[in-house]
């Protein structure tokens, strides 16, 4: 079966036939013209083409498609808004470390394993995007960099994973990285599973009881900012509040978004509040962020995290439906037909008793940064250690500590590692394809 894919020209042109594998759907277009997108976004991709930007996601996709990271489910949600994921795409590769880096390892000129960086919140960085083509050595080069670019960049506080718990190999690396980082002295270390919806806007509305009269619903604004922020801290948690960046300041992610529309992306959020007679009944969040950021759009999520204790069970409900009603029309009004949550077990029973049921479960671990850096790294180091001892991965083991142990000390020590690491290339035939400013092979 194939897949065809777009080229750096708008509208029609198509790439020669990708080999997918062999469970995968039949063949679809991913042409711009069939999903018709503006003549800005076409015209936009044309520029970033110039840079090497376009082509270099269109070798990532095919590599997500040949691994099967793109998976036949998730082919299924995602295909109706591929011109807008292919747009976003283009732009996230182009961009500079201001909001993210899209790493690859490469062998003989093939991607081997990909590793992505978002800049979820302010202070808080995505972990993501991760796939490998059966290449440990390629996957811990890109880990062993990556976490440690995160633990000495200075305004990076925070770090989250999202992962699926029957992955086994994912969850005892994420898992033990959280033991690390605790041990390293963290002061932040939450895991926790969450339910995830992907819901039908129509089908939810369809579904929710009439307005209640005495309730309304509405955005908060910002005189409201200190009471809502107190709330959601009570609500959440020390530790999702410092990590969500849910101060009155950051709120509504203002000043994250000026710096995604400086590369023609969007990143915000909005809140909702259910009150009756002044009195604060309920909250939801609703996050929206141009699609394709997170594959399983977790920059695109909403949730409900306060509703008043000491309610009756019709007012709850009436509070939490609600709630829901206002986020559904929210996300209409910003062109979705869809919402996504990433529910915890109490939102989780609200959807399930309107009738819909999780698709799927994911672990979300949220770390602060360690003052103990080599710990974590250490970490990294001995789990591929043990899980593979052929001198490919070992090459990359050891040129990796020895630079990421110098890096973030300047001068001679940093310049040792990259060489270091440069001739562990040589021996692996593995190259660096760097952060997405530099597209030359080598590396950065």
């Amino acid at each position: 079966m194939t897949v065809a894919l777009p080229t750096a020209a708008p509208a029609q042109t198509i790439l020669p036939a990708v080999p997918m594998n062999p469970w995968s759907r039949p063949a679809f277009d991913f042409s711009f013209g069939h999903y018709g997108p503006s003549v800005a976004a076409s015209a936009a991709m044309t520029t970033l083409a110039g840079d090497g930007a376009y082509q270099t996601f269109i070798e990532l996709w095919r590599f997500y498609l040949d691994t099967g990271f793109i998976y036949p489910a998730k082919m299924d949600l995602i295909r109706p808004y591929l011109a807008e994921i292919f747009d976003t795409g283009v732009r996230l590769a182009a961009c500079g470390e201001d909001i993210g880096k899209t790493c690859l390892a490469h062998d003989r000129g093939a991607i081997m394993n990909s590793l992505v960086l978002t800049r979820f919140y302010p202070h808080t960085w995505l972990i993501h995007h991760m796939a490998s083509r059966q290449n440990p050595a390629g996957m811990v080069t890109l880990l062993l960099r990556n976490v440690a670019w995160l633990l000495d960049k200075p305004e990076v506080k925070y770090a989250r994973f999202y992962w699926r718990p029957e992955n086994k190999r994912v969850n005892a690396l994420f898992r033990g990285l959280q033991r690390s980082f605790h041990k390293g002295g963290a002061e932040i270390s939450l895991l926790k599973t969450l339910a995830y919806h992907h819901l039908n806007i129509p089908a939810v509305m369809a579904r929710l009881d009439p307005a209640e009269p005495t309730i309304s619903v509405s955005p908060v604004t910002p005189m409201s900012h200190l009471e809502i922020s107190a709330r959601l801290k009570q609500g959440l948690g020390q530790a999702d509040y410092e990590v969500e960046a849910l101060a009155p300041r950051t709120l509504t992610l203002s000043g994250l978004d000026d710096l995604y529309r400086g590369h023609g992306l969007e990143r915000t959020r909005t809140l909702f509040a259910a009150r009756r007679a002044g009195k604060l009944l309920g909250i939801a969040l609703a996050e929206n962020s141009s699609l394709g950021l997170n594959l399983s759009f977790y920059l695109n999520t909403f949730k409900i995290v306060m509703v008043e204790t000491g309610l009756s069970a019709a007012d709850k409900r009436a509070v939490v439906h609600g709630l829901l009603r206002e986020v559904c029309r929210y996300y209409r009004r910003q062109g979705r037909d869809f919402v996504v949550a990433l529910a915890d077990p109490t939102l989780d029973a609200h959807l399930t008793e309107l009738g819909f049921s999780s698709v799927k479960q994911y672990n979300c671990l949220s770390l602060s940064k360690t003052p103990d850096r080599d710990t974590a790294l250490r970490f990294i180091s001995r789990y591929y250690q043990r899980k593979t001892r052929t001198p490919k991965v070992q090459n990359a083991l050891q040129a990796g500590m020895r630079m990421v142990t110098g890096a973030g000390t300047g001068g001679q020590a940093e310049v040792v590692g990259v060489k270091e690491m440069e001739e562990a290339v040589k021996v692996g035939r593995l190259s660096w394809g760097g952060d997405s400013t530099e597209k030359t092979g080598r590396l950065p």
